[in-house]
């Protein structure tokens, strides 16, 4: 969306680039214009980064749509690359199972596992086990 307006930008911090290129001068590689023109356009970028970076907070990262009905509780790695997950989605608790191009719904937990900030990392396997025990 902003990238629409960095061509204007590149006109408005390099004024004397173009005017000596309209005059048909060539600027020195190393005088002090063309190091300042340098650090200008290196604060510039560096801006537009910092300012994208702020703007994709403001606005969640998610195009403003957000999510906040969905939040994830807890996960627990099974490989390199495979994971479950264990989601709050309204009132109920979804144990997924991630891998790499898909996620499974394992099992919608009917009595919610409450994970703590206390709760030890051990604690919630034994919790998810006894929770899988209790549904079979």
């Amino acid at each position: 969306m902003l990238w629409r307006y960095f061509p204007a930008l590149v006109l408005f911090i390099s004024p004397s680039l173009w005017a000596a290129e309209l005059k048909g001068e060539a600027l020195p590689p190393f005088s002090g214009e063309s190091a300042a023109q340098l650090l200008l356009g290196l604060l510039a970028v560096i801006g537009m980064i910092f300012l994208m970076a702020w703007f994709l907070r403001r606005m969640g990262a998610t195009g403003g749509l957000g999510h906040k009905g969905l939040r994830v509780i807890s996960m627990l790695p099974l490989g390199t690359r495979e994971r479950l997950v264990l989601v709050q989605a309204g009132d109920e608790q979804l144990l997924l199972g991630v891998a790499p191009g898909r996620v499974n719904l394992i099992k919608t937990l009917d009595e919610p596992i409450i994970v703590g900030k206390d709760v030890e990392s051990g604690d919630f396997a034994r919790r998810l086990k006894e929770a899988m025990g209790r549904g079979r």
